[in-house]
């Protein structure tokens, strides 16, 4: 999803953001188009997406809406910057700025124990409370997904799960560490916070989004009901195999993902974050800093023999800051990807919205960043690909792989391709490596089938961040 899946793609929810290596820079001068084309069109090509917007925002001057490919595959409509798009867990930095503007009203503390805010509400605990904070900063210690969710459709995965259904989990759940020792990113958290702080205002959590944040920037295309304009806006979400996806409904979820917007209103709120970031004087901007403020290290000192560390990294209120500054998040659904990224320090931003259920968006992005900043574009995205593997070998690894009784990693085959599907996770295509060997696109991470010395397939690991998770199969 919603999409920063800290152990399953990084580069859905928890990527690095980096500039590809083999880059060219343009000339002095040269259009962004230009140097953006071959890339953009490389997925609409390969059909990681039917269309894709890019917004680039300089420092000074009109930001420029670039887009490629069509609407629907087939109806020859280009995409444009009031083109809505779902944009999954970019929904997180504005559930965040509505607790910063909370924070700002000396409603609550970060500090403040969520518990007081669902006095009714059985919660877990370590030695500590949870706080505001750590569900911020995904550092709760709370598991990434409820064990309860079994949706009636898998294609809309959060559609029919209720607040019931969650409460019922977190009041049995135990945490998997203490409360702010380290990071993980937690749908499920991002989602107890919304609830939290739509508690808290009395009211829904898109009617929070809506009153504390839309309609102070004048913004009329970011929302979760679509209405009947956007509706006729609204672009065909495409899954990772490029069928037609169903648009996600998430009602209990809605802090970790609810929300569709456009390039022309994301735009406008990061334009008014860089804003903050140089200046804050209204409330609305004094919560955007607040925000952007580091607040915690995002695993700078991983376990011996778990490959080099990358200092820097930290985390906001949901936004992700990267070594060079960058402020970032991403998102993806069954059918669409997301991307904002914003650089104080210069000044400039980006905005990349795409109606294709593909990580590898996330590399246009960070190219997309690197020529409104001035700096080498890759020359291609490095679309990998596949090396063959026989129909019999790829059946045998179909089947679902427990990393935790809460997150299950569920395998299949549709024709050549084979692709993985975590729980209440959109499925993502895996590219054959060897013939056991499967990598994930945009993201240090990859998987190996173990095979016994009988030819049965008993597990998967996962191999990210140089630690290796091993699933057994169910």
């Amino acid at each position: 999803m919603l999409g920063a899946m800290r152990h399953w793609v990084a580069c859905v929810l928890a990527l690095a953001v980096t500039a590809a290596c083999n880059a060219a820079r343009a000339e002095p001068g040269a259009e962004p188009r230009a140097a953006l084309e071959p890339l953009a069109r490389s997925l609409v090509d390969g059909q990681y997406c039917s269309g894709v917007v890019v917004a680039l925002i300089p420092a000074s001057g009109s930001p420029q809406i670039l887009a490629w490919g069509e609407t629907a595959r087939g109806n020859g409509k280009l995409p444009d910057g009031n083109t809505v798009f779902e944009i999954g867990s970019v929904s997180k930095t504005f559930t965040s700025l509505v607790l910063a503007e909370a924070v700002i009203d000396k409603q609550v503390t970060l500090d403040t124990p969520v518990a007081t805010l669902l006095p009714k509400a059985k919660l877990p605990a370590g030695r500590r409370a949870i706080t505001l904070l750590d569900l911020a900063t995904h550092t709760s210690g709370l598991p990434r997904m409820p064990d309860n969710l079994h949706p009636a459709d898998a294609e809309n995965p959060y559609a029919d799960y209720t607040e019931d259904q969650l409460f019922a989990f977190l009041g049995t759940a135990t945490l998997g560490r203490e409360p702010g020792a380290k990071y993980e990113y937690s749908n499920l958290g991002a989602a107890l916070l919304g609830q939290a702080l739509a508690r808290r205002g009395k009211a829904d959590w898109a009617t929070l989004v809506a009153t504390q944040i839309t309609r102070p920037l004048a913004r009329t295309s970011t929302m979760v009901a679509l209405t009947d304009d956007a509706r006729a806006r609204f672009a065909q979400g495409y899954d990772g195999d490029g069928e037609p996806a169903k648009p996600w409904d998430l009602p209990t979820f809605a802090g970790a993902g609810a929300l569709r917007s456009t390039a022309n209103d994301l735009v406008t709120f990061v334009k008014a974050e860089l804003a903050a970031s140089k200046r804050a004087t209204s409330r609305l901007a004094r919560a955007m800093a607040l925000t952007q403020t580091p607040q915690r290290d995002l695993d700078d000192d991983p376990p011996p023999g778990a490959g080099s560390p990358r200092p820097g990294r930290k985390i906001g209120l949901a936004w992700h800051i990267s070594p060079d500054g960058t402020i970032w998040h991403n998102g993806q659904t069954g059918g669409y990807h997301s991307y904002v990224a914003f650089r104080p320090s210069s000044q400039v931003g980006v905005v990349v919205l795409a109606n294709g259920g593909a990580p590898v968006v996330d590399k246009l992005g960070n190219a997309a960043l690197a020529a409104v900043a001035g700096e080498p574009v890759p020359a291609t995205l490095d679309l990998p690909s596949d090396r063959p593997v026989d129909d019999k070998t790829l059946e045998s690894y179909v089947g679902s792989y427990a990393l935790s009784p809460a997150f299950v990693i569920t395998i299949a085959r549709r024709g050549g391709k084979l692709y993985g599907q975590a729980t209440g996770q959109p499925r993502i295509r895996l590219h054959a490596t060897s013939a056991r060997d499967f990598a994930i696109l945009s993201a240090s991470a990859s998987i190996t089938f173990e095979v016994d010395a009988g030819g049965k397939v008993t597990a998967l690991v996962l191999h990210q961040g140089g630690i290796d998770r091993r699933a057994a199969r169910q």
